[in-house]
């Protein structure tokens, strides 16, 4: 990957993200599929400019250990989010191994209650997947 990437987009056919699968790469968000039932140890590590991952899951796929060290995932000073797409049962993500500790990060579809970081937070995921769903109208086109 060079410079230019700036969001990866998951096919439904991937089913697991192996150990270092995207370490290093340049990346600023990621679109996972539902199907994808495990993120491996270190998949993103030193992703330096990975600030906003969506999930397509209702329950959280395994998350292996250090998956976003090195990340802005981890820097509580900057913008940052984890957006699930189906929120109805974000408390389960929360509370996951692993995924526990970017609890303050998960935003969904319904949310109760907006400190000024969630707030922040919402608006720059939903500017980022009505990006991402241009891309896909995008490549539709240029594809037929």
């Amino acid at each position: 990957f060079d410079d230019a990437v700036v969001t990866v987009t998951l096919q439904g056919n991937v089913k697991t993200i192996s150990d270092y699968m995207f370490s290093g790469v340049n990346m600023q968000t990621i679109w996972i599929p539902r199907e994808v039932t495990s993120i491996g140890k270190s998949a993103f590590e030193d992703c330096a400019k990975l600030y906003g991952v969506t999930l397509a899951h209702s329950t959280p796929p395994t998350l292996g250990d250090d998956a976003f060290d090195g990340t802005v995932l981890q820097d509580k000073t900057k913008t940052r989010w984890i957006a699930l797409e189906d929120a109805t049962n974000i408390e389960s993500f929360k509370t996951a191994t692993n995924w526990s500790e970017y609890a303050d990060n998960m935003v969904g579809s319904e949310i109760l209650s907006l400190s000024d970081d969630s707030l922040m937070s919402v608006s720059i995921s939903l500017e980022e997947r009505i990006k991402h769903l241009e891309n896909i109208i995008e490549q539709i086109i240029i594809t037929k």
